[in-house]
């Protein structure tokens, strides 16, 4: 496996893991380390979660995948607490016209009819840090039970899971979740704040993440 810096607005990304299984596990009661290890006897240790910062002020709430110690430093993968999703708005007077996504400003307009839709699965959309996360516990089948579809990207074709489509009565909306898991390398500052790796960073210590994401696709082809 190997780190890819997809894009670098304000996070590096990282692709490749199985993220369907994870989203599959009970995220609260495992660390993120433990399912993408895909270990199930064995002492978990409770979910770390810091607060992740990046040169523009903005912060988001994020756990703890992995941590590496080299010297003094202690370099970490990170996570969201809560899932990123995007809502989509799709013109059904115009088949040709591309999918927009919406911003959080215009959310409330659309925010009952979507979450009424949401309501059943024990889940809601929530605007944090100018994002919208899913917030709640899902029921078991939720994520296994949503269609994919495609999507293109400034760097390819991207896969999503379709959470719920709602109909105003105008347009269609759809809230969709990326497959690929949002994954930022960063280096702890306190017992609980980071902030994020600079490309020269990121350099030094890519090749210590890889190996540690490596060990786990090893580990998932011997569990299969």
């Amino acid at each position: 496996l190997q780190i890819l810096a997809l894009h670098h607005k304000n996070y590096q990304r990282l692709k490749n893991f199985d993220y369907l299984q994870l989203l599959e596990s009970p995220r609260r009661v495992k660390s993120m380390t433990d399912l993408l290890n895909n270990k199930e006897n064995q002492n978990l240790e409770p979910v770390r979660i810091v607060t992740l910062h990046d040169d523009s002020g903005a912060h988001l709430s994020v756990e703890v995948v992995v941590e590496i110690e080299q010297g003094d430093d202690t370099y970490v993968l990170l996570t969201p607490s809560e899932p990123i999703v995007m809502i989509l708005r799709e013109d059904t007077t115009n088949d040709d016209a591309p999918l927009e996504s919406l911003d959080p400003s215009d959310f409330k307009s659309i925010a009952k009819n979507i979450q009424d839709a949401l309501i059943q699965h024990n889940v809601r959309v929530e605007v944090k840090s100018d994002e919208f996360v899913l917030v709640g516990e899902p029921n078991e089948s939720f994520y296994a039970d949503c269609d994919v579809m495609e999507l293109e990207e400034e760097e390819g074709a991207g896969e999503y899971l379709v959470l719920v489509e709602v109909d105003d009565g105008n347009d269609k909306y759809l809230v969709v979740m990326s497959i690929e898991p949002a994954l930022y390398p960063g280096i702890l500052t306190s017992e609980q704040e980071a902030r994020l790796l600079t490309d020269k960073e990121l350099e030094k210590v890519e090749s210590l993440f890889s190996e540690v994401l490596s060990e786990w696709a090893e580990a998932d082809e011997e569990d299969t």
